[in-house]
């Protein structure tokens, strides 16, 4: 919705009114993402096992119908893992410890942007068919975004200002005067609300 505030000229004082617009519209573009790890004290075999659920991540996006220019697949985070081992005494007290290294770990991200909103969501929903592959992607909730934002906005200058001038009119008809010129005008608040809500 959009709001604004018009000062209109009447005879010999000014009024102010506020005209308001709201419109609903769907979004076009949602993006997705999700991210899948390896771990293994060999850093070559933790990549090659990432590499392997990489390729496979990818043949169940294109089997689902995603076009391979809708995803990419970011740059691989390289991690050394460890924890901490304590050493007690007779007395059962901590007396030394140290980080041990426990092996590599590599996470990699999968990005998805489409205007096929519902194929989206649908690969979505159906990614953890994955697990029968002993993949385990964790998968964030898509966002949906408004391409022609800008556009939306002027149209709703525009019905707010009618409503402005109608509300003016109709003010002034009722005390039979006399609407005159604009003197003012105030672009208010846009508000984008998701359905159903407050």
């Amino acid at each position: 919705s959009a709001s604004g505030r018009y000062f209109f000229k009447a005879s010999t004082s000014e009024i102010s009114v506020t005209g308001s617009a709201s419109l609903n519209f769907t979004s076009d573009l949602v993006v997705w993402s999700g991210e899948f790890t390896s771990s293994n004290m060999d850093l070559k075999k933790a990549y090659a096992q990432i590499k392997n659920d990489r390729d496979i991540i990818e043949s169940f996006l294109k089997e689902k119908g995603l076009k391979e220019d809708n995803f990419n697949f970011l740059s691989i985070d390289i991690e050394k893992k460890y924890k901490q081992k304590n050493y007690f005494n007779t007395e059962g007290k901590i007396v030394d410890r140290e980080q041990v290294f426990t092996g590599f770990e590599l996470t990699q991200q999968l990005k998805v942007s489409s205007s096929d909103i519902e194929l989206v969501e649908q690969i979505s929903n159906e990614i953890t068919d994955l697990i029968e592959k002993n993949i385990f992607l964790k998968s964030f909730p898509p966002k949906y975004y408004y391409t022609k934002l800008g556009e939306l906005k002027i149209e709703m200058i525009k019905l707010a200002s009618e409503d402005g001038l109608l509300r003016a009119q109709t003010a002034i008809e009722g005390a039979n005067g006399k609407l005159g010129d604009v003197l003012e005008s105030n672009i208010g608040v846009f508000q984008i609300l998701g359905s159903n809500s407050n």
